[in-house]
């Protein structure tokens, strides 16, 4: 796995699951701008302090919505234990992800193994609890895109995001 040069290439991050945005707080020294996003309205408190500390953060639905920003923006997409239900729409929330992680950009995954739920079988998706963490894996965009998200509604309002 290489080495990530903050502030160097990978200058922008989106922060999934962001809680009170420790890890933008901590990227802040390092040339790196974050933005953190939680994918819950129960959140809305973590958020206010993030944004009361100087750290960009907002509540986002991911997966059913397209989120606010252009195609390849960011450099890094980290996501450390933060139960996003990954499988949900035959995978709508990586994909969205991926749309917005530029070409070589690094997808970064991380929860305690004890946690990580056994996805080895062939199954329906659909026994899969909407908060189980996230696997542990780190890996590298392909330099070709995925297929993107189609026909997805753009928020534009928080209370259009709340309402969905």
């Amino acid at each position: 796995m290489p080495t990530i040069q903050w502030g160097r290439r990978t200058r922008t991050v989106l922060d999934v699951g962001c809680g009170v945005a420790s890890f933008g707080g901590y990227l802040l020294d390092r040339n790196a701008i974050t933005m953190s996003f939680a994918p819950k309205d129960e959140h809305e408190a973590q958020i206010q302090f993030a944004l009361e500390r100087g750290i960009p953060a907002f509540i986002a639905v991911i997966g059913t919505q397209k989120l606010l920003f252009p195609d390849n923006v960011f450099d890094v997409v980290h996501c450390a234990r933060c139960r996003v239900h990954w499988y949900a729409n035959g995978g709508k929330p990586l994909l969205e992800l991926n749309r917005v992680l530029r070409p070589g950009g690094y997808f970064i995954w991380s929860a305690d193994i004890a946690e990580v739920p056994d996805l080895s079988a062939s199954r329906d998706n659909s026994d899969l609890a909407e908060d189980d963490p996230c696997d542990p894996t780190t890996t590298s965009k392909p330099e070709a895109p995925m297929q993107s998200l189609n026909q997805l509604p753009v928020v534009t309002d928080l209370a259009d995001a709340r309402s969905a």
